[in-house]
């Protein structure tokens, strides 16, 4: 069996088309039944003025031309009985009818397609913008929305033109609010202001939209509606929570790490960048004086370059360094901070820049240092005991006999100057086992309460005693302080330091000594004009049996400072800017 062409729809053009054949063939028999033409030829205005659904602004005229052929056509079936001046008239104006009217017709056609295209454009306008675009008139009925508008809201337009807005887009909670502001506005012609609001999507989920207002007027002024452009701000306003809370914990971390932590960033270079109170606190320097220095600025001078040179190779490769590192403060106390430098890495995996996190260990370190200084010192102890009962007893001895053999000697023998100086080595070395003795096994203090102020004028007065220091001139200044203390420990301690001062100034100059009490403490400054002590002399000027004079034990300070915290009290040497050397004894009042 042939096979069947399946029947195609007919298309509106081809409809109207065919429409307008048939009328016109109608008309066109119906004008040959009326000879005179007498209102027949108007009925072919019915066929122009379909071109008012064609989408042919010309067809209008077209039909006309067609009407005109067929009323002249028709003059030639005239019957001869007929009046031919009837017919012509009627013709004529039927003739003329049509052609004003298909003018007409082709005008407004004319003037519809510019019109429907201006709104295809704009409609594309709206379209394309990355906004939504809503108008809506006084009672919020929804009179235009665009596509942006249509999915965000997951609507179709169909579904929401002629719609309450706020019944069907707008959370219950604040659907009534909104609602009466938008009367409120469109009836006293006020002006919306900018305003977020939620809206409702078609699956029920909410959107946070910012929207820009504009009251809609006629010709008249009257306002008709409102128009918004709406931006969907849903995801910025998450992403700004979430920052928000984001820098609300970065802040709690820094103020949990700036009270508990010394951090620091530095560029590629070394240069501070950020300083945290902590550091300006324990380095004594201000954020200003920080900034833009590398970290020199607190260097102590203890740590070799290779240390420096091994931490550097460390973090420029990005690895993270860890140790301990001792700095100077601006007053040039020393502190040690346990550290962690981690390198910041760009997207080639190189440093950009540093953060340094330390923590003060300075208390940690000086108890390590005391544990050894004690460990130290038991281990002398059993020496001084041993040296007592094997070494000082046969020096007595042996001094002894010398000084029986020097007297036996005749007073002009030589050899009576030899047996003297040997008396006078001996003698040193029972000092020496003496200084060994007391600071190995210091003995108790036996305290007694009486004012500090002559205890200092009676070491003084003993000072004047030493051939040596005749020239050096001592004044002291101050209030007087009662305090508990053993007199001769003390004494021990201030002649030890007014020799160290007597012989920095060269046995010629003057020492400073001043008294002040406040807050439960007795504090004595000595001070000198003398060279001052060198930076790497200073550290190590309490350690035992470390000294810089010839014939000296290392013993002088180390038993003074054992002395003084015997008494509750504190010994510091510092070496202020203006020069000279300044001890600073501090002892609780009684």
């Amino acid at each position: 069996m042939p096979s069947r062409t399946p029947l195609r729809p007919v298309s509106a053009g081809q409809g109207l088309i065919l429409l307008a054949v048939t009328l016109t063939a109608a008309i066109f028999l119906v004008s040959l039944w009326v000879p005179l033409e007498i209102a027949t030829g108007t009925l072919y205005l019915i066929v122009v003025l379909l071109g008012l659904r064609a989408a042919d602004d010309r067809f209008a005229l077209f039909a006309a031309g067609v009407a005109t052929v067929l009323i002249v056509l028709s003059a030639f079936f005239v019957p001869p009985d007929a009046h031919l001046d009837i017919g012509i008239i009627n013709r004529a104006l039927s003739v003329v009818v049509i052609w004003i009217t298909a003018g007409l017709a082709w005008q407004y056609k004319r003037a519809q397609d510019a019109a429907d295209k201006e709104a295809r454009t704009t409609q594309q306008y709206l379209d394309v913008a990355g906004v939504i675009m809503l108008a809506l008139d006084r009672d919020g009925t929804i009179v235009m929305i665009n596509r942006r508008g249509c999915a965000v809201l997951g609507w179709n337009e169909d579904e929401l033109l002629g719609i309450d807005w706020f019944d069907r887009c707008i959370p219950e909670r604040i659907r009534e609010d909104l609602r009466r502001m938008h009367r409120a506005v469109t009836a006293e012609s006020g002006e919306l202001a900018y305003f977020e609001n939620s809206v409702v999507t078609r699956d029920g989920s909410e959107r946070l939209i910012a929207w820009q207002n504009t009251l809609l007027r006629d010709e008249g002024g009257a306002v008709g509606g409102t128009l918004s452009s709406g931006t969907d701000i849903t995801e910025k306003h998450e992403a700004e929570r979430r920052l928000q809370v984001s820098l609300k914990d970065l802040e709690a971390l820094k103020t949990a790490l700036d009270q508990s932590a010394i951090v620091a960033i530095t560029d590629v270079h070394g240069r501070i960048k950020y300083a945290n109170d902590k550091f300006c606190e324990i380095s004594k320097y201000s954020r200003e004086e920080l900034l833009g220095q590398d970290h020199r600025i607190i260097n102590s001078g203890y740590h070799p370059k290779e240390f420096f040179r091994g931490l550097w190779q460390t973090i420029s490769r990005g690895n993270i360094w860890r140790g301990e590192i001792r700095n100077r403060a601006k007053d040039g106390a020393l502190y040690w901070v346990d550290t962690t430098i981690v390198p910041f890495l760009d997207e080639h995996a190189l440093p950009f820049q540093y953060m340094a996190i330390r923590s003060d260990i300075t208390e940690r370190k000086r108890a390590e240092t005391l544990l050894r200084e004690q460990t130290t010192l038991a281990r002398l102890g059993e020496m001084a005991a041993i040296v007592a009962h094997e070494v000082k007893n046969p020096l007595a001895g042996i001094r002894g006999v010398l000084q029986i053999i020097g007297a036996r000697l005749p007073a002009n023998s030589r050899d009576r100057a030899v047996v003297s100086d040997v008396q006078e080595r001996l003698d040193s070395l029972n000092d020496l086992l003496q200084d060994l003795l007391l600071f190995a096994r210091p003995k108790p203090p036996k305290t007694a309460t009486g004012p500090i102020l002559p205890l200092i004028e009676d070491t003084v007065h003993q000072l004047k005693r030493d051939p040596g220091m005749e020239h050096v001139e001592v004044t002291l200044s101050g209030d007087d302080a009662i305090v508990q203390a053993d007199p001769g420990q003390l004494q021990r301690v201030f002649l030890n330091l007014f020799m160290n001062a007597g012989q920095a100034l060269g046995g010629k100059g003057r020492i400073d000594v001043s008294v002040a009490a406040a807050n439960g403490r007795c504090e004595v400054q000595i001070r000198d004009a003398g060279p001052g002590i060198p930076a790497a002399v200073r550290e190590r000027i309490f350690e035992p049996f470390f000294t810089t004079k010839h014939r000296g034990t290392g013993l002088g300070l180390p038993t003074a400072r054992r002395i003084v915290e015997g008494h509750g009290g504190t010994l510091a040497i510092d070496c202020p800017e203006g020069g000279g050397t300044r001890v600073i004894l501090s002892l609780p009042i009684a």
